[in-house]
């Protein structure tokens, strides 16, 4: 058992598909990171027609109640969420070499103020960087904030907190085989048909049609198929996804094919009939990377890497505080279990003494009583020692007030009242670092606040080492 998983309550992430129709779910487990991840669990719960339209939940209470049958089959407590490409705006942009670090989120920024479809401030977006192009591309993605908060919103009182929110060919490209040639798929949904195309297990092009439309589905493939291979490079596969008869696509120059998965879900799940699992498992194989390092496309108020911060902090706060609970349910134990002694010993004590009044007194019981007398006194003096308590609970709260956004604390160490306390963590930056220091400053309890002059080259990420003083001493102690 993972001793650090259990006191920061981390669990397992299941991947969950909505569509229109269905709820998927799905739990792997990879056992180190050299393993092949393992299927444990792929389930599905057919929805109420009309509970859920394009994505959108349009009945939440039997939503719910749907959902809550595949959770309790899992036990799970978060999920990698993925939804249909309805109300979802994807595309990949390419920039020059150099266009690197804080200059490329600059320039994806200004894509956002400017070239996607709806202001930024009604959006959420986010991209991810394409490593296996030789060119410098990201995929960036949007979605409207209101769907995005009402399923996070619908999802929590169900029961599950969503890591992270992405589309269906996401999901798809995950599971993937990973190879050099540009695959065209045609997934049909409820209202619209998805068309695009998946190359190394990244979503190269995506285009959605409703399927009321007045055009031909054929012809609309066929310009894609003519745009796409100008553009870019030839389609050398195609597999359709979805209720199609394979004869509607006859008329096209590449004939249909079953999905290429990856080598380890091919050995473990059959694409025939069961496609929409797929997505499940795709989204389930995201939350098997490490939350720190997730930097994929989570279309959430918050980004994956920050939301995991957050709550690592949160969680941390929450460990110390219930450690301190415990420590001072200890020492007040302690400090009952001493008086009861003190108190048992010293009227033992006092009727020994008492009884001597009664007999004739001489030299050495005259040194006797004088030795009580003075033992008398040690355990009083022991009795108002006992009597006292620290209170280092104050001073837990006091830096954890005292934290400020883009600051993590990862050791505190005290190793004597009198002597300087050192606390280390990172600082996402330079700034931030600096408004920490200057927070800590500010407090009624610290003093001498030294952060030394380290890491000047770094600009973020930055680890930090700073001492301090308390104030006045008795400020962490009670009687």
């Amino acid at each position: 058992m993972d001793l650090l998983n259990l006191f920061m309550r981390e669990g397992p992430i299941v991947g969950l598909e909505i569509s229109d129709q269905a709820i998927r779910i799905s739990l792997l487990e990879q056992k180190s990171k050299k393993a092949s991840p393992k299927i444990k669990l792929l389930a599905e719960e057919f929805l109420v027609p009309g509970d859920v339209k394009g994505g959108l939940i349009t009945n939440e209470e039997s939503f719910i109640k749907s959902l809550k049958k595949l959770i309790d089959k899992t036990k799970a407590k978060y999920a990698v969420v993925s939804i249909p490409t309805d109300y979802i705006y994807a595309k990949v942009y390419g920039f020059p070499a150099e266009i690197t670090g804080e200059k490329l989120k600059s320039s994806i920024d200004l894509i956002a103020n400017f070239q996607l479809p709806k202001k930024k401030e009604e959006i959420y977006f986010d991209w991810e960087k394409i490593n296996d192009s030789s060119k410098n591309e990201v995929l960036l993605a949007s979605i409207n904030r209101p769907i995005a908060d009402s399923l996070a919103a619908t999802l929590e009182k169900a029961g599950l907190k969503t890591v992270a929110i992405e589309f269906h060919p996401l999901s798809l490209a995950r599971v993937a085989a990973k190879d050099d040639q540009s695959c065209l798929i045609v997934e049909k949904l409820e209202r619209i048909t998805a068309i695009f195309v998946i190359k190394n297990q990244v979503v190269r092009f995506l285009y959605t049609m409703p399927n009321n439309s007045d055009f031909s589905l054929i012809q609309e493939i066929n310009k894609f198929i003519n745009f796409y291979e100008t553009e870019f490079e030839p389609i050398s596969c195609l597999s359709i996804l979805g209720d199609f008869k394979k004869e509607e696509f006859k008329d096209l120059p590449l004939k249909p094919i079953d999905f290429k998965l990856n080598q380890e879900i091919e050995k473990q799940f059959e694409v025939k009939n069961s496609w929409p699992l797929l997505i499940s498992l795709g989204a389930g194989l995201r939350g098997l990377l490490p939350r720190g390092k997730d930097n994929l496309i989570s279309l959430m108020k918050v980004g994956t890497e920050d939301a995991y911060r957050k709550q690592k902090i949160i969680t941390l706060a929450d460990l110390l505080s219930r450690a301190t609970i415990i420590v001072s349910i200890f020492f007040v134990l302690t400090f009952i279990l001493v008086w009861l002694l003190m108190t048992n010993l010293q009227k033992n004590l006092n009727q020994q003494i008492n009884s001597y009044a009664f007999m004739p007194i001489d030299n050495k019981v005259a040194q006797l009583e004088s030795k009580a007398a003075t033992f008398n006194r040690l355990i009083k003096e022991a009795s108002d020692l006992a009597k006292i308590e620290s209170r280092w609970s104050i001073l837990l709260n006091e830096l954890n007030l005292r934290i400020t956004k883009g600051v993590t604390l990862t050791n505190l160490s005290i190793t004597s009242i009198n002597q300087p306390i050192t606390i280390a963590g990172t600082a996402q930056s330079r700034l931030e670092l600096n408004l920490f220091k200057e927070s800590l400053d500010q407090s009624e309890l610290f003093k001498d606040v030294i952060l030394p002059l380290e890491n000047l080259g770094k600009k973020d990420n930055i680890p930090f080492s700073i001492s301090l003083n308390l104030k006045n001493i008795n400020s962490i102690f009670i009687k």
